[in-house]
């Protein structure tokens, strides 16, 4: 009896311990569980509501290179694709993530707003169809080539060979000797960047090259000479300068001739004369890139070709 007695004593005894056990586990689990949501939540931020400093800054639409260009004090620029500021405003607006701007762009809504996306590692500004970023998010962003290289779309390929410098007086020179009637938009004291590109025209189309290649030379990471804008440049084909040769007549939408043409399946060699200021040829420890644009079936794409 005393036995039996002592078994059930010693089973109870046990009983109690495993139960002892089992309930302080789970409150240490329940715990832990808890202190793991606590530490979870105190992780999770609420999403930041910008404010005006956080747009300041040049802006680009990914798909047209259209740019707004966001100033201190409300000012806002929209600059259209072939480098021409084509409105300003001020009274620019920044609230509830959503930016208000009194400039329009083609591809902004009418009702002149864009929402802030903070979400991925380079902050955007969207419209219905369009999204822009910054500027150097862009660039750095981009496929990267050296000279050489060859580079392509859907629709064409390029391969810049050389970036030399030279004075607007040499242009002149040979120009007299060959396209004639594109002297006059050379000035002799100017220098001017002599970018030799070949390009192929791989869709089924005819392509006006002035049109639809655009080319912008970098110097020491962000001062910019370009084919389109105010400046004058000069496209010469290569191989046939006396009758194919391009200004840019003052920037009206870059440089446009008609007859600056590839046909489908063929490629031309030609020279980009591009003014810039003299330092840029002068600076002997300078850093060049070549942003060039080239068709798609779709719209454009932009590469960086790296000079030195």
């Amino acid at each position: 009896m005393k036995k039996r007695i002592s078994a059930v004593i010693v089973l109870l005894l046990l009983v109690g311990m495993l139960s002892a056990c089992g309930g302080s586990a789970g409150t240490t689990t329940q715990q832990s569980a808890q202190g793991s949501v606590e530490e979870k939540a105190e992780k999770v931020t609420a999403p930041k509501d910008i404010t005006e400093a956080d747009i300041i800054g040049r802006w680009i639409c990914t798909a047209t290179k259209e740019i707004l260009v966001f100033k201190e004090g409300g000012a806002v620029e929209y600059i259209q694709s072939n480098g021409f500021t084509a409105s300003t405003g001020t009274g620019v607006t920044v609230k509830n993530n959503t930016v208000s701007t009194s400039v329009l762009g083609t591809n902004i809504d009418s009702d002149h707003m864009l929402e802030y996306d903070g979400s991925g590692e380079i902050p955007k500004l969207k419209a219905d169809n369009v999204e822009f970023i910054k500027e150097t998010d862009y660039y750095a962003g981009l496929e990267k080539f050296s000279l050489g290289d060859t580079f392509s779309t859907d629709s064409a390929d390029a391969t810049v060979k050389s970036l030399d410098f030279i004075s607007g007086g040499e242009i002149i020179n040979y120009l007299e000797n060959n396209a004639r009637h594109c002297v006059r938009y050379m000035e002799a004291d100017k220098t001017y960047a002599a970018i030799e590109i070949d390009i192929s025209n791989l869709s089924k189309q005819e392509f006006q090259t002035a049109n639809t290649v655009f080319v912008v030379l970098d110097y020491n990471n962000g001062f910019q000479f370009s084919t389109v804008g105010d400046e004058n440049c000069l496209l010469v084909d290569n191989e046939n300068s006396d009758a194919i040769c391009a200004s840019s007549n003052n920037g009206s939408n870059g440089i446009s001739i008609s007859d600056v043409t590839i046909s489908p399946l063929d490629t031309r060699s030609y020279t980009l004369y591009i003014p810039c200021a003299d330092k840029v040829a002068e600076d002997e420890n300078a850093t060049y890139v070549l942003y060039v644009t080239l068709p798609t079936e779709n719209g454009i794409k932009e590469f960086a070709v790296g000079v030195k």
